[in-house]
């Protein structure tokens, strides 16, 4: 996977850099765990989505990086957000998608049926 690599000599030495580098291993990785994870509990194959996943991480982690980037070479003062941030948002298109670009489901697919707010359990009296 070809990150764009965000200029590391506009970031302060130390912490900052620190953190933008390991970032930059981390991330992927961690965002392609979620959505074998989300699909997997979803019962979704997860071979079947590798394209797809390896397109949605790559896209992700692109932007994450470099709005990570961008945030750390901004003086904390001025900061609107923090790092965790971030990470949170990235994870949201990410692990909200297998089902959509699975060729395997449709919306004909059977669901689950979930819990709903009028089911009780019996009272043992």
């Amino acid at each position: 996977m070809n990150l764009p690599s965000a200029p590391d000599e506009q970031l302060p030495e130390g912490p900052p850099s620190a953190l933008l580098t390991a970032a930059r291993a981390a991330v992927p990785v961690w965002l392609t765990m979620c959505v074998r994870g989300v699909a997997e509990a979803q019962g979704l194959e997860t071979v079947s989505l590798e394209e797809s996943t390896s397109t949605m991480v790559e896209r992700t982690a692109a932007e994450t990086l470099s709005r990570l980037g961008a945030l750390l070479g901004t003086d904390v003062d001025e900061q609107r957000a923090n790092p965790l941030d971030i990470l949170r948002d990235a994870i949201g298109g990410p692990a909200a998608s297998p089902r959509s670009v699975s060729p395997m489901m449709s919306s004909t697919s059977p669901r689950r049926p979930g819990p709903t707010s009028t089911s009780r359990s019996p009272n043992p009296d």
